[in-house]
């Protein structure tokens, strides 16, 4: 009975040890962010395993405009194009519909690396999500977000209705002064 018990211990201990290994690690982003922060997250994956919807947030404590690089890497194992992975990268604010990522090969040597980039605003409180999915290669894969942040651009709507504003009040100004005249 106790050899059993062994038995099926040592056997529970094989599954979750080959459930640990093939897991993909992901580390995430510092969050929230603000104006002027930098972080970055990214997520690895063995030969053959998949990223299975795996999503990298990070939460916008300020307005601000996010500057986002991803990368690939290595996305095509050989210069001649064969596609070593099957790796797609897609991207949603707060719970709206995720939008596609398109993804650049760049040929780095013997191998290229998946570059893609974007420029995002967010509002204060806005969440930022990256999906992952896709099998990895036979080399395996790391796919990094890098992110850095600038205050965002004042909006042109107001800035113009300020300017139309001092323009208009300088006409009447000088308007007034002729008048007086």
């Amino acid at each position: 009975m106790i050899s059993s018990f062994k038995s099926l211990g040592v056997a529970a201990l094989f599954c979750v040890a080959a459930s640990m290994a093939s897991a993909v690690t992901v580390k995430p982003f510092d969050t929230p962010l603000s104006a002027g922060d930098a972080t970055y997250g990214n997520a690895v994956a063995m030969a053959g395993e998949s990223f299975a919807g795996e999503t990298l947030s990070f939460a916008a404590a300020t307005d601000l405009l996010a500057k986002i690089t991803a990368t690939i890497n290595p996305f095509f194992l050989s210069p001649g194009g064969v596609p070593s992975n099957t790796i797609s990268l897609s991207y949603a604010i707060d719970a709206d519909p995720a939008i596609p990522l398109a993804v650049t090969t760049v040929l780095i040597g013997p191998g290229s690396v998946g570059a893609t980039g974007l420029n995002i605003f967010l509002g204060a409180g806005q969440t930022l999500s990256f999906f992952l999915n896709g099998k990895a290669g036979p080399s395996g894969n790391q796919v990094t977000f890098a992110v850095e942040t600038a205050p965002a651009p004042v909006p042109i709507v107001p800035a113009g209705a300020l300017g139309l504003t001092g323009i208009l009040a300088l006409a009447s100004l000088r308007r007034r002064k002729a008048k007086a005249n």
